[in-house]
């Protein structure tokens, strides 16, 4: 066989085995649903939530239950909310850019014994690698790389007269502390277990919070005297006060709460 045509054929074969494997790890998922992020409830005592997922252009649903770690990461990744240091699922981000590896999009792929099974499709120079993940972690990674999130249809459920809804609060920002607050949207709540105080939304980097302790993700209870309800209350007392003075806060950050003492000063 001259040398040629066996390069050829060589060529063809490699194509042929590429496809295959391109075909084996999304062909298998052919009829997947789009799907978005419906709401998160659940029950701050137990420890346990729910992430509801939606299809996009139907009204079928599939609800997984997951930790309060995670239910705050996808929450944080649902809102576009920036920590002041990167949290794990930022920094899986940031890996996969640095690597130029693209997630094509996570599967909701089946439920074996009680348990959701999920495939993470990386995407690299024309090949996709599916990686299996626990459904939250592949949720929380797919918010923050913007990839599309599917579910096999048989995972579906119908579940008439059920209301769901997305309420993402906006973010208002208290600049001159380096913070900034967010209202308690339904899923928070329940996650903390409070219908009071406001959520740290952000926190700038080596701005006066920062410095003091204060994390994305926590929760403002209280500034100095004021117990802090709603975002106009917080925003007045803001403005009536010295800022040259301490700023005192009560955050909580999970199940536990810190007295922070905030300055202007470095």
């Amino acid at each position: 066989m001259p040398k040629k045509t066996g390069f050829l054929i060589f060529g063809g074969v490699l194509v042929c085995l590429a496809a295959v494997l391109l075909y084996s790890t999304t062909g298998e998922q052919q009829g997947a649903v789009l799907m978005k992020i419906a709401t998160i409830r659940g029950n701050h005592e137990t420890a346990e939530m729910v992430v509801i997922l939606q299809e996009v252009e139907g009204s079928r649903i599939l609800p997984i239950s997951i930790g309060h770690d995670q239910a705050l990461a996808i929450h944080l990744g649902h809102q576009k909310v920036a920590a002041p240091r990167p949290l794990t699922h930022d920094l899986m981000a940031e890996i996969l850019a640095a690597a130029q590896l693209k997630v094509e999009r996570v599967v909701i792929t089946a439920l074996k014994e009680g348990t959701y099974y999920s495939e993470v499709l990386l995407q690299n120079k024309g090949k996709v690698h599916p990686l299996d993940a626990r459904p939250s972690d592949a949720i929380a990674l797919s918010l923050r790389v913007d990839a599309p999130i599917y579910v096999m249809p048989e995972l579906l459920q119908d579940v008439p007269g059920l209301t769901l809804f997305d309420d993402t609060a906006p973010i208002t920002e208290i600049a001159a502390w380096g913070f900034a607050v967010q209202t308690l949207t339904t899923e928070l709540s329940k996650y903390f277990g409070s219908t009071e105080g406001l959520l740290i939304a952000d926190v700038s980097e080596d701005g006066p919070c920062a410095r003091g302790g204060v994390l994305a993700g926590d929760l403002l209870v209280r500034v100095d005297d004021l117990a802090v309800k709603n975002v106009q209350s917080l925003v007045d007392h803001i403005a009536a006060r010295d800022s040259s003075q301490t700023l005192r806060l009560e955050i909580a950050r999970g199940r536990e709460h810190h007295n922070l003492m905030i300055t202007q000063t470095k």
